[in-house]
């Protein structure tokens, strides 16, 4: 016999699909949704589906956006010198949590990781180098995590940028983001000193 009946444990499996949730926590939502009234659910559902539908990827900097380019990019009061090049959304969405800076971003798409076949060619690597042709940037902030990848990305944005834009300034975020940790978890006090203490390279 199944530890679960045959719907529950489809919404379970589904819940399981998500990034750091386990077994127990799956179960935990699962029940919580059948707690629910059906217009509760139904609005669960709604809110889903609706940012499937109407979330897309700003097709100049590749954050996440409604429109066809996103908030930042369409604003007119941003830095245009200043790029600052992160892995993800959330990497951005953890600067702009601060309210202290002002520049643009690109969104990479991840880091190089020969394992997972992440090679330059599949990150938005090439439209990088053509923004800061084109835009007129003059520093270009990598802010790409504290790992080796995040580390070995760096190093190779900042070869093909040196090469490409010798006059270009590139900083790297400094103290305050410890090895092996994610801008996206970093609390306000650290992602602060680690943005207010970039280096150049």
């Amino acid at each position: 016999m199944a530890e679960y009946i045959a719907p529950l444990e489809i919404l379970i499996e589904q819940f399981r699909l998500l990034p750091g949730v386990g077994e127990k926590t799956a179960v935990r939502y699962a029940m919580s949704l059948l707690h629910r009234s059906e217009e509760e659910v139904a609005r669960f559902a709604d809110a889903i589906l609706g940012a499937k539908r109407d979330v897309h990827e700003c097709r100049i900097c590749h954050n996440i956006s409604a429109g066809e380019i996103c908030p930042v990019c369409a604003d007119p009061d941003r830095n245009r010198s200043v790029l600052c090049v992160v892995e993800t959304p959330q990497d951005a969405m953890a600067m702009e949590r601060l309210h202290m800076t002002d520049w643009r971003y690109h969104i990479l798409g991840g880091v190089l990781n020969p394992k997972r076949q992440l090679t330059a060619e599949k990150l938005h690597i090439e439209d990088l180098l053509e923004r800061v042709g084109k835009e007129e940037i003059h520093e270009v902030v990598l802010a790409t995590n504290c790992t080796f990848e995040g580390d070995t990305t760096a190093a190779y944005l900042h070869k093909r940028i040196a090469a490409q834009y010798p006059d270009v300034r590139i900083t790297r975020l400094a103290q305050g983001i410890p090895v092996g940790g994610y801008l996206e978890y970093a609390d306000p006090i650290t992602l602060t000193q680690a943005i207010q203490g970039r280096k150049s390279l």
